[in-house]
């Protein structure tokens, strides 16, 4: 086997291995986690565990960092001009609440959120987390309003806004009961038309 197989091989085992232990993590939580412990839990060795992942930390970051990705949700591109982009952030804003607060994946919301407690607590340490959950929804939904002739700032502040205030839905859709979800899907419903009006209102006050 050359070298390039070996790290290939390798790549796969790591990524396996932290596949497994995500999955472990959104069953069990954070508490007591250990690398012993994840081993004892995943079947593997002691050492397997600290071969791919080295200290805890690190296994921790790299933890947090595949849960982002896994709640991050792609999205189609829409088209640059005003009225496209309000169909475009009504469908895809509609449909990215769909899937984020579908029932199969409250789980992973409730460690998503353990997660995030202990990376602000932590921010140096859990830094590129952190940067995931900043970034990989604001950025695509930034360019996009600017395609559309928002500013530079009005867009980033804007996609923001839309960002965190889903996020914080599904912070109240976690911690409320089943019999409040029409009321945090009207949230949602409110949040659309705040966008509408955003369009509506663009002119060469805000274009760039």
């Amino acid at each position: 086997m050359t070298g390039v197989d070996e790290a290939s091989v390798r790549s796969k085992r790591r990524d396996a291995l932290l596949d497994a232990a995500v999955d472990h993590v959104v069953d069990h939580g954070l508490a007591g986690l250990s690398i012993r412990s994840l081993a004892d839990a995943l079947g593997v060795a002691h050492n397997t565990v600290t071969y791919h992942f080295g200290s805890r930390a690190e296994l921790l970051q790299a933890l947090f960092s595949r849960l982002a990705q896994r709640i991050r949700r792609t999205s189609a591109v829409g088209g640059s001009d005003p009225a496209c982009l309000d169909a475009f952030a009504r469908s895809e804003i509609t449909a990215t609440w769909q899937w984020l607060s579908a029932d199969e994946r409250r789980g992973m919301w409730t460690t998503f959120f353990e997660v995030f407690a202990l990376a602000i607590r932590e921010p140096d340490t859990y830094r590129g987390f952190l940067d995931h959950v900043a970034e990989d929804w604001v950025n695509p939904l930034a360019d996009q309003m600017g395609a559309a002739g928002f500013s530079d700032d009005a867009a980033r502040a804007r996609a923001t806004l839309v960002v965190a205030a889903v996020r914080g839905l599904v912070l109240e859709l976690q911690s409320t009961t089943p019999d409040q979800r029409d009321r945090v899907d009207g949230a949602i419903d409110a949040l659309l038309d705040v966008v509408s009006r955003w369009v509506r209102e663009l002119g060469p006050s805000d274009s760039g």
